[in-house]
């Protein structure tokens, strides 16, 4: 009995100290890589862009009423026709004059609207014909930023659209005396074609300002953690952040300094990788 113990004992024993000879496996860490489509960064020229939303108007607006009271006897005209000075607007009797009296445009243009009807009694001073002068104009507010960025240039092109056409203009005056209220600009721009608008119509006014050189990377692709920057992989395949300075705007395009053309830009699994990961890559585009 007291062998079989000694045997036990020593058994036990070789088994702790072979045990405590034998190799540890150590678990191999594998590095997760993730797969990301990227855009390689090319220099282009894009112009400078600023956008308005103005109302158009027209440089006169004039009533057109009675000297003295009378009664409107015929109406010659109808909102958006055109006239020319001296054309009968229309005919009344007046209360001094008596019958056949006539009231004359004093200006070419088209008729905005028709304030009293036939038969109506007018009291002097009232209008009965609103007239617009023939030039068609844009009126807006412009922050200063945008007042000074024009100043600086020379020559600007102007697109307005109204409605689903495009409009050229030209650039008539800024204000120099801020809105009280707003502390805009205002800005009057002439619609230089011929087709005619409703007063106060809406429409987008695009200036295009000198064309710029540089690196120029849709908005959408742009983080920002309190920083603007993007991800890049650099020739490792590798993942490095780089910090951005967001200049000129061009529709959904930005100029952006801290890029260099070559620069490898993550615009698709860009939110699921961190600096220095590993990265398989597709460039946008390809198959």
């Amino acid at each position: 009995m007291r062998k079989r113990v000694i045997l036990s004992m020593i058994i036990a024993v070789t088994s702790i100290v072979l045990w405590g000879c034998t190799e540890k496996e150590v678990p191999v860490s594998t590095e997760k890589i993730r797969g990301v489509e990227i855009v390689t960064m090319e220099e282009n020229t894009f112009s400078e862009k600023i956008k308005y939303i103005g109302n158009i108007s027209s440089t006169q607006v004039l009533p057109f009423g009675l000297n003295s009271g009378g009664r409107i006897d015929t109406i010659l005209v109808a909102p958006g026709d055109r006239v020319e000075t001296g054309d009968v607007l229309a005919t009344f009797t007046s209360e001094s004059l008596g019958e056949g009296q006539e009231l004359i445009s004093e200006m070419d243009g088209y008729v905005v609207n028709v304030e009293q009807s036939e038969g109506a009694m007018v009291a002097p001073g009232y209008p009965v014909v609103i007239l617009r002068s023939d030039d068609q104009i844009v009126k807006f507010g412009m922050i200063q930023n945008d007042v000074k960025r024009i100043e600086s240039v020379g020559e600007i092109d102007i697109d307005i659209m109204i409605g689903d056409k495009v409009y050229n203009g030209e650039l008539k005056g800024i204000n120099q005396m801020p809105d009280i209220k707003s502390r805009t600009y205002d800005v009057t721009i002439e619609i230089l074609d011929s087709d005619q608008f409703l007063l106060g119509e809406l429409c987008e006014v695009t200036i295009n300002l000198e064309e710029i050189k540089g690196i120029w990377l849709p908005i959408a692709y742009v983080q920002n953690d309190g920083e603007d920057y993007v991800f890049t992989v650099n020739s490792e395949d590798r993942i490095v952040r780089k910090n951005l300075i967001l200049a000129e705007l061009n529709d959904a395009y930005v100029r952006v300094d801290g890029l260099e053309v070559g620069d490898r830009v993550v615009i698709v699994g860009n939110g699921f990788v961190r600096e220095g990961q590993k990265v398989t890559l597709r460039e946008a585009g390809d198959e």
